[in-house]
Parts: C-alpha cells; sequence; structure tokens
C-alpha cells in the first residue's frame, strides 16, 4: 500500500482518518488494527457493493438488547469509507484474544469430543442457550438469516457472534420463520437425545414439537432451556478451560 488512500480510511460519523494494520484476514474480509485507538478493529470488505454503505447504516442504527456475559456481539458502531467516498467496511470494539472453536465443532459430536473433551450436559444446556438469546436478540432488532457461521464458542462456553454485516435486515416473516425453524433443528443435535432433556416438561415439549417440525420462536427456546439448566443439580460448570489446547 503506498498512497495515502490505501493506508487509510475515514470514519463516517466524524469525518477522521484512521490508519489501518492488517492484522488477519478470512472469508473476504480484512480484520485490520487502528494506530489511533487499540481498542478498536477494523473489518474491511475486499468487495463492497453499492448498496453496501446503507446496509450497514441499517446495522450500525439497530444493535439487538444488550445480551448477558455468555454473549457477546462484534456489532458495527460506525461506518468506513476510502478517499473516493466509498463504503469500504465498519469498526468494531476489539475482542479480547482467546481461545475459540467454531459452533459447528461444538455441535458435531466427533469434533467435540476433540476440541471439547470436557463437555457435559450442563454444557451442551448452556451453549444452547446462548444461540437461542443470541437469535432471539437479532429477531428482537429486526435482524435475521443466522447461521451457524456467525458463531463462535470461546474456552468459557461464551457465545461470539461474528460477521455481522451477513445479517439480512429488515427481518421478513418469511426469514423469521426459517431462522426459528434452523435454530430448532441445531438445538435438536445438541439436546434432542439427551437422556436429561426430559427433567423439566418445557424443554420435553419443546424437542418433542421440534421433532415433528413445529417451529417454535427462540424466545420459547430460551425460557425452556433456562428453566432446565436451573433444575441441573451441581454448581458453577466452568471449574476449567472448556477448550482444548490448540483448538
Amino acid at each position: 500500500m503506498a498512497t495515502r488512500s490505501a493506508h487509510s480510511v475515514r470514519r463516517s460519523s466524524d469525518g477522521s482518518w484512521v490508519t489501518l494494520r492488517p492484522a488477519s484476514s478470512q472469508d473476504g474480509r480484512l480484520l485490520c488494527r487502528l494506530d489511533e485507538d487499540p481498542n478498536m478493529t477494523a473489518v474491511l470488505r475486499t468487495q463492497a457493493s453499492d448498496a453496501y454503505g446503507a446496509h450497514v447504516a441499517a446495522l450500525v442504527s439497530s444493535p439487538p438488547p444488550p445480551a448477558p456475559d455468555h454473549v457477546r456481539w462484534t456489532w458495527p458502531i460506525d461506518l468506513l469509507h476510502d478517499a473516493r467516498g466509498r463504503y469500504v467496511g465498519y469498526l468494531v470494539e476489539r475482542e479480547p484474544a482467546v481461545r475459540t472453536t467454531s459452533l459447528a465443532a461444538f455441535v458435531d459430536p466427533e469434533r467435540r469430543a476433540k476440541v471439547a473433551p470436557t463437555a457435559t450436559g450442563r454444557h451442551l444446556l448452556l451453549v444452547s442457550r446462548n444461540v437461542a438469546v443470541a437469535v432471539a436478540g437479532l429477531h428482537h432488532a429486526g435482524h435475521g438469516r443466522v447461521r451457524g457461521r456467525h458463531m463462535l464458542l470461546d474456552e468459557q462456553t461464551r457465545l461470539i457472534v461474528v460477521r455481522i454485516d451477513e445479517f439480512e435486515t429488515p427481518l421478513s416473516p418469511d426469514r423469521r420463520r426459517d431462522d426459528q425453524w434452523r435454530l430448532g433443528q441445531l438445538l435438536l443435535r445438541l439436546i434432542g437425545d439427551q437422556p436429561w432433556a426430559g427433567q423439566t416438561v418445557s424443554l420435553e415439549t419443546s424437542i418433542r414439537r421440534a421433532k415433528r417440525g413445529d417451529v417454535l420462536s427462540a424466545d420459547k427456546w430460551f425460557y425452556a432451556l433456562r428453566e432446565a439448566e436451573r433444575a441441573m443439580p451441581g454448581g458453577s460448570i466452568i471449574d476449567r478451560p472448556l477448550l482444548q489446547m490448540g483448538s
């Protein structure tokens, strides 16, 4: 990068320049550190469409409700544009350096045995509840098209929601229903055949309905999972890191 425009971009909120230093890349995104603020990360799209700026602006203006400690959003807080005024990315608060795995790796039993060999039934309930919280929060904020690739899991079972600019907004009724159906199928993979799932009537009923193809809201799943989690005996589940080294 030899020119100022290649090194720097402008913040949409106040027009100030920020200097970017590439840190990593993933799936058409370049993650950069900011010289001006070490607590921020810039997410740049290598190929941003003409509608990209309006789309991210809609996300910036309608974040989901504050999440509990076990769900973290990498939500856009400001847009970035280049010297020619093209929107090329956004800013997020920088995430602490933690070991993570994909939600898909945790959902699959064989992969979970490798990345999280100490996972218990209580972990499965907690992760399931966190997924329901994330989907419910997105839907309440008017966003949808939630997929497993949007979720990472850290060693304390926190759910980290990423790739925010892939969400659709506003949320249509058909998209909401599709998200809810997918959520039910994902939760069935996590808890559907566990012998302890019948400890609470509400969770047992939700599982039975999902198995026959009913669509349940993320809120309904959340309350059923929280009730089951509270009913389980024992104390805190986090007495050691969940993820295996190198995962």
